[in-house]
């Protein structure tokens, strides 16, 4: 039986469905329902979805109400109250649109490169409140430009901070579930046959683990790790029989990658041949323990 192409890769600039889209968009002509939901399933792993931008937005504006009618900062004293309203509306939107781009884009690439979502929040958000508090003070000049004697360029920086850091906290915590992976413009299109097959051949063929993340599978391999668009038993069945046994819900583990057992407290862990430690759900533990696992671990520290 002949096999389908095993790989497909999205790079923006290259990608030559996201080109014609971008000519037929630019001479006016329809896209392909095709070529527009292919574009819509890469682009949308790490930009968000539509419900989850009408909400933001919604939120954006019904705080910037809030906001103009309340008049923080000594803004109280700068009046008419629909011009502050007004103003406050736009500035929540306009973050928006700025920090809903930034951060989603800064945590993909932080995951990507293998740092925690509470470490890259905090900094986007500092970097990306600098350009929003520029505009902030240059709107606000311009409507009421007494207010540059009372307020410093300082000020209008942490002012958009104070503000931005826990708004951009609670809507992150809101969309977690659906966080893109780390790999977000590098995602290999699930396609018929064998796994390995479908690893970069930097990466070797001898798979290690894999794990799971939201909608998609890391095959982690001794050189490094790919990510693939699949469900998790789907990759664990196009493993074409390899010696393993799923440790928890979101990872399998090869059998022969195994070489420590850590058994700290009532957490069991795995420690395999990359130095990547893997959990162990309790639900997990007897079915290990019966096929040998961990008595193979125990004797391979033993024989270190």
């Amino acid at each position: 039986m002949e096999r389908a192409p095993t790989l497909t890769v999205f790079r923006a600039p290259e990608n030559l469905r996201f080109r014609e889209w971008a000519n037929g968009f630019v001479a006016g002509r329809a896209v392909s329902k095709g070529g527009l939901q292919a574009i819509r399933r890469r682009m949308g792993s790490w930009i968000g979805t539509a419900a989850e931008w009408r909400r933001e937005l919604a939120v954006a504006v019904a705080c910037g109400l809030f906001f103009g009618a309340l008049g923080p900062f000594g803004a109280y004293l700068m009046g008419p109250t629909v011009l502050r309203m007004g103003y406050w509306t736009a500035m929540f939107v306009t973050g928006q649109i700025l920090f809903g781009v930034g951060v989603r884009f800064a945590l993909c690439q932080g995951r990507r490169w293998g740092q925690p979502d509470w470490f890259v929040l905090p900094l986007a958000v500092a970097v990306f409140a600098a350009p929003l508090s520029l505009l902030c003070a240059a709107v606000s000049i311009t409507l009421w430009p007494s207010v540059v004697r009372y307020v410093q360029p300082a000020e209008w920086y942490g002012q958009v901070l104070l503000i931005s850091l826990p708004l951009n906290v609670v809507l992150v915590w809101l969309r977690r579930g659906r966080l893109a992976p780390a790999d977000p413009l590098w995602v290999e299109v699930d396609t018929p046959g064998d796994l390995v097959s479908r690893l970069p051949a930097r990466l070797g063929r001898r798979v290690l683990c894999l794990q799971m993340e939201d909608h998609y599978v890391r095959v982690h391999t001794e050189l490094g790790s790919h990510l693939l668009n699949m469900p998790l038993k789907d990759a664990i069945a196009a493993l074409g029989g390899m010696e393993g046994l799923q440790t928890h819900r979101s990872w399998w583990v090869a059998r022969e990658a195994v070489v420590e057992v850590s058994d700290a407290g009532r957490a069991i862990k795995l420690r395999l041949s990359n130095d990547l430690w893997v959990p162990v759900a309790r639900s997990a533990v007897t079915r290990l323990r019966e096929a040998g696992w961990l008595a193979l671990a125990d004797q391979s520290i033993e024989r270190v």
